[in-house]
């Protein structure tokens, strides 16, 4: 099929090119009949464009990458068009004609993305080996400080310290998300593993330290935002260790050090207390260790004491997120299949982990007396399904499936039903009630998801819109009524009161560089810049993950080890998949891996190891 494609590439090319001018056009405004963009001359330059690319793809394609590029470009394609209806109308209509467009729309999306990702499979190489081969790669190559240890210890006082002017400018740190109520917890001797309790007795234990030694709560927060930052931009930095290590060049290593110390998302989460930075942390160091497994498991697993740090490191991941579990479990079957002649020890490390993880928090659980968390938050998506269907009015829809459901949730609050925010629905669940009988309420669900299965799938795209939509914009707006922003500050207050005790004082050293942060945190506007706004897009990250997994597996022969690293951030997307809402730090692990990412592209992977020691 690919001879004859390149056979007939001109006017197949043309048509493909039609077909991507026309879906794009017709995506523009879908909720109007408006001719902007179908009657405009620059459909002309986007046909002509877009088959001048065409035609060169055939040239890239290559035995076995056809299923991968035609696979990957249809599903994005797809999650485009229906992300684009749900972004403008707020609703997916599922009718016969309406479906058939979808798919021809998907389809002609999807050729185009099908050539991108030809290009970068490409592309991306020969820039690594022009990467590998430059003149400072020749001079950074030889110097000891780019080699081993010394590495690691000068990419991390390099990350460490650029984010240091983030940090006058919040000073004492950025107190915001679900950091107020984890600290009244600690107060109020309330405790609930609804959040993760290591990281509240951190947070508290660095406050009192700081109140016991100044009298002021303030040097406790700046206590704990220095050391956070300092246990972050350590995980960073060795991920610049390990790629050196694994044989990548040295310039590539300096390049992923810029890119963690000068990335403004990195700047702000590493003085945010929210637990997601911590454990955004975690993730990256086991995948690191990971690495060194899949690529070398007879020689890691020789040493005990990497087996040691694998598993604590997996274990500190888990205890910093409660989903981090999950994402840890789904990539221990990754594991135990590339690995399977090595099943032995990879079986006992995964144990240890678990183990470890799950004796630590049960001790903590026990000193702290804490209650168990919520099901409610489990239960964020299939909620927001039945307060979707009840709030269409169906005749269907019986009062008495009403006052089932208004049992474990209130009526006004159901009323309150938002599309991406499930916190109005959940904020009240009666798990008493739900304890009691969870079959009852099962029933309900299936019973209305099988009467209306399009407000079900519509409730599920709504809340989940920026994990596979990369122009979803509501992530940015949903905490509008309090403020909005693309990532909560708390910059309106210079003083934040925490229940009836802890006053913390906020004074900016760098005013100046609030006000430039704040630009893209909370006002928004890297939005408005083309092409830069897709590098702050939690769908678009989410994408290259995708995109990554499918390359290693069209790939496999010489990728395949690196898919188990990547199952660990796919394990989180799919429990992202089921949280109640969309938020750039729920994505932010997945961020960590995009120097990781880059890597597998540019076919900078597999190379000899710099050093066989781990």
């Amino acid at each position: 099929m690919t001879a004859l494609l390149k056979k007939y590439r001109l006017p197949v090319s043309f048509l493909l090119a039609f077909l991507a001018v026309w879906s794009i056009s017709s995506l523009i405004g879908p909720e109007t009949d408006s001719v902007v963009m179908t009657n405009s001359f620059y459909t002309l330059i986007g046909l002509c464009a877009f088959s001048f690319f065409f035609f060169h793809s055939f040239s890239w394609m290559e035995k076995g990458s056809l299923p991968f590029t035609l696979t990957a470009g249809f599903m994005l394609g797809l999650c485009i068009v229906l992300g684009t209806d749900m972004r403008a109308l707020g609703d997916i209509s599922y009718t016969l004609s309406g479906c058939i467009r979808k798919l021809i729309q998907a389809w002609g999306l999807g050729f185009l993305i099908s050539a991108m990702l030809l290009a970068g499979m490409t592309c991306l190489p020969r820039a690594g080996e022009r990467l590998a081969g430059c003149r400072l790669e020749r001079k950074w190559s030889q110097s000891a400080r780019l080699k081993g240890r010394r590495l690691f210890f000068l990419c991390w006082a390099v990350i460490f310290l650029c984010w240091i002017p983030a940090f006058l400018a919040y000073y004492p740190g950025i107190f915001s998300y679900d950091v107020p109520r984890q600290v009244v917890q600690a107060v109020e001797n309330t405790w609930s593993t609804h959040h993760p309790l290591i990281h509240t007795l951190y947070l508290y234990g660095s406050m009192c330290l700081g109140h016991m030694l100044t009298g002021a709560w303030a040097p406790g927060v700046a206590f704990y935002t220095l050391t956070q930052m300092a246990v972050l931009s350590a995980c960073c930095a060795f991920f610049c260790y390990t790629a050196r290590k694994r044989g990548l060049p040295a310039v590539f290593s300096v390049l992923s050090a810029a890119f963690f110390a000068l990335n403004p998302i990195f700047q702000l989460m590493s003085i945010s207390a929210t637990k997601d930075a911590l454990f955004a942390g975690w993730m990256l160091a086991c995948a690191c260790l990971l690495w060194d497994l899949v690529r070398e498991p007879q020689l890691f697993c020789a040493r005990k004491r990497n087996l040691i740090a694998l598993a604590g490191a997996a274990a500190m991941m888990m205890l910093f997120r409660n989903n981090g579990l999950y994402a840890f479990l789904v990539m221990a079957a990754a594991l135990l299949v590339i690995l399977r002649r090595s099943w032995k020890p990879v079986l006992i490390t995964v144990a240890a982990a678990v183990l470890l993880y799950q004796g630590a928090n049960q001790a903590l659980i026990l000193a702290c007396g804490a209650d168990p968390g919520s099901v409610a938050e489990m239960l964020s998506i299939p909620l927001q399904q039945i307060a979707r269907t009840l709030q269409q009015n169906h005749a269907d829809v019986t009062e008495e499936d009403r006052s089932v459901f208004y049992e474990i949730v209130p009526e006004e609050d159901a009323a309150q039903y938002y599309d991406h925010l499930a916190d109005q629905v959940k904020m009240n669940f009666n798990e008493a009630a739900f304890r009691a009988d969870p079959a009852r309420y099962i029933r309900l669900w299936i019973s209305l998801g099988l009467r209306h299965p399009g407000d079900y799938l519509n409730a599920f795209f709504a809340t989940t819109l920026g994990y596979w939509y990369p122009d979803d914009i509501f992530h940015a707006y949903i905490y509008a009524a309090e403020r909005h922003g693309y990532l909560m500050t708390q910059h309106m207050g210079e003083i934040i009161n925490i229940g009836e005790t802890i006053v913390v004082e906020k004074h900016s050293f760098l005013p100046w560089l609030e006000n430039l942060y704040e630009q893209m945190a909370t006002w928004n506007q890297h939005q408005r810049v083309p092409v830069l706004s897709m590098f702050f897009s939690p769908g678009m990250h989410c994408w290259l993950l995708l995109f990554s997994v499918g390359l290693c597996l069209c790939r496999r022969k010489r990728l395949l080890p690196e898919l188990a690293v990547l199952a660990l951030p796919f394990g989180l997307w799919l429990t992202l998949l089921l949280s109640p809402t969309v938020l750039m730090r729920y994505v932010f692990p997945i961020t960590m891996f995009q120097p990781f990412l880059f890597c597998l592209w540019t076919g900078l992977t597999g190379r000899q190891p710099e050093i066989s020691e781990q």
